[in-house]
């Protein structure tokens, strides 16, 4: 999918679990999550990759929004910059794709950069299907999330 002149794409999307150890290092630096069990909430992850494919430099949506089919929208919380798996928006150079080749997003076994939403545990019952929004108005596009 195309928005501004990036390509984004899903390369997976599920559910987190801050007790895995493998989503427990995805989390890094992300204590809060640890206060999610009895709280009626989970964290989706999506793995996203951006590519400027164009002639100049473009800037990158920070903050895709994911949405339900029930019309609930939800950003993405704030990870830390110690966290070296999270998706940093900002902008590309021609040829310049996030997440970096030899970064650890790239090295994970999702093959993208990280954003985290916090969303209701009940929400997999009657809100599908899910997207993911870049941009706002009449000029976002959006792509379906596979939950």
């Amino acid at each position: 999918m195309v928005h501004g002149g990036i390509s984004y794409f899903v390369q997976d999307s599920r559910e987190l679990n801050p007790k895995d150890p493998d989503d427990g290092a995805l989390l890094t630096g992300v204590g809060h999550v640890n206060r999610l069990d009895g709280t009626g909430q989970t964290l989706i992850g999506v793995f996203l990759q951006a590519q400027n494919e164009g002639s100049g430099t473009r800037p990158t949506d920070p903050t895709p929004a994911m949405s339900s089919a029930e019309g609930q929208s939800y950003l993405p919380i704030t990870l830390p910059r110690s966290n070296p798996y999270a998706y940093r928006g900002g902008r590309l150079a021609p040829g310049d794709e996030i997440p970096a080749p030899d970064s650890a997003s790239r090295e994970s076994t999702e093959d993208g950069a990280l954003l985290v939403y916090r969303v209701p545990a009940d929400i997999f019952i009657t809100d599908r299907p899910f997207t993911l929004a870049f941009g706002a108005g009449a000029h976002a596009a959006s792509v379906q999330l596979d939950l």
